[in-house]
């Protein structure tokens, strides 16, 4: 994921993003740019997220990811509230209370080949849902193909949904 916002800073199309794995393998995400930028946008995201499920990261993309997962862990224990947060996540999760300790070791141990492999699995492209508000004309992708949206007023946007 940080080859894609990569990609997209690169491009000036980002404001502000996260990305998010939530319970249950759910991956959120959101990112603001100009209305202008969305259909190019939606397309870095569509396309990127193809070649993740088709090619599998690089070496170096997991070498990196390792080095932030590994290298950021330890501030969820700078304060009362992220360590909070963290061991209720813990709990949510099942982990046990040893995840804390063996979770180095696990992300450690994650191959290219397991990342390639469960990138296949779990990026398929056209399960991909794109919601866009608040433009006054919006484009959505879904599925290969980016359909003009009927301009939203920008009082009460109606979110457009796809897939």
């Amino acid at each position: 994921m940080a080859k894609l916002i990569s990609l997209l800073r690169s491009g000036d199309f980002l404001t502000r993003q996260r990305v998010t794995i939530l319970a249950g393998g759910l991956i959120a995400g959101q990112f603001q740019t100009d209305p202008g930028k969305v259909a190019q946008a939606i397309d870095i995201v569509r396309t990127e997220w193809q070649r993740m499920a088709t090619e599998g990261p690089t070496q170096q993309e997991l070498d990196d990811a390792k080095t932030y997962l590994l290298g950021y862990y330890p501030r969820n224990f700078t304060n009362t509230m992220d360590t909070a947060q963290l061991l209720r996540g813990l709990q949510t999760e099942d982990l046990g209370i040893d995840y804390i300790i063996k979770r180095n070791g696990l992300v450690d141990a994650v191959t290219l080949d397991d990342l390639k492999r469960v990138s296949k699995r779990i990026l398929d492209v056209g399960m991909l849902a794109l919601v866009v508000g608040r433009t006054p004309t919006a484009t959505v992708s879904a599925g290969g193909a980016t359909t003009p949206v009927a301009g939203q007023p920008s009082a009460a946007p109606a979110p457009v949904q796809t897939k």
